[in-house]
């Protein structure tokens, strides 16, 4: 891509974000397991310099991997029951980096883990909306994560990304990033899309 495309594709992306006032941020395990502590530092750094114009969540996974680290174990289980106490002594880690990040700006963190059963029931969505609501109407910054400790199907098929894209219609986000080692969504011709302006005509099937 030329510089030129480049330029133009930031100016967009930059225009478009700054008509956001509710964004979702979405941290893959990868970034977190290389970086447990730093990663979630420069991700609040970012979000505390802008929060005062919009309001943010953090979808965040990692608690597994966090987990094995703490448990010792050299490989990933392959039994349910010690993925879920991996996740869940790992979930401790993970939010008190979150917390610890987002402190240093005198900000406050809030937990919330959910299943996918937990958006696809309306009384329960509704619930959740009203919670997210109070929450961003305080200030605080919700850390989000699948409670892998309950949800079965979510460790064997599910992700987070699946659940930021479902969590933007319970607070009717304006914008979800994902941040991922992933260069980005591709297009039917094999090449990085900067900028989708009609995901069924330019992504792949």
């Amino acid at each position: 891509m030329n510089n030129s495309k480049t330029d133009t594709s930031l100016a967009l992306r930059r225009g478009f974000f700054q008509k956001c006032r509710r964004v979702i941020v979405k941290v893959g395990s990868r970034l977190l397991a290389e970086s447990p502590a730093g990663c979630p530092a420069t991700i609040g750094d970012q979000i505390a310099a802008d929060s005062n114009e919009r309001r943010f969540v953090v979808v965040s996974s990692g608690a597994i991997s966090l987990g094995m680290d703490t448990l010792g174990l050299k490989q990933r289980p392959d039994d349910l029951p010690s993925l879920q106490s991996a996740a869940a002594v790992g979930q401790t880690t993970l939010i008190q980096s979150w917390k610890h990040a987002f402190s240093a700006h005198h900000r406050t963190v809030a937990q919330i883990l959910l299943t996918h059963d937990d958006i696809s029931d309306r009384r329960r969505f509704l619930n959740a909306r009203q919670t997210f609501r109070a929450l961003l109407n305080q200030n605080v910054i919700p850390i989000v994560n699948e409670n892998d400790t309950v949800a079965v199907h979510e460790i064997k098929y599910g992700d987070n990304d699946l659940l930021a894209a479902l969590l933007g219609n319970v607070i009717s986000a304006d914008a979800l990033i994902l941040l991922t080692d992933v260069s980005g969504l591709y297009g039917k011709d094999g090449n990085c899309i900067p900028l989708i302006r009609d995901i069924d005509q330019e992504a792949l099937p």
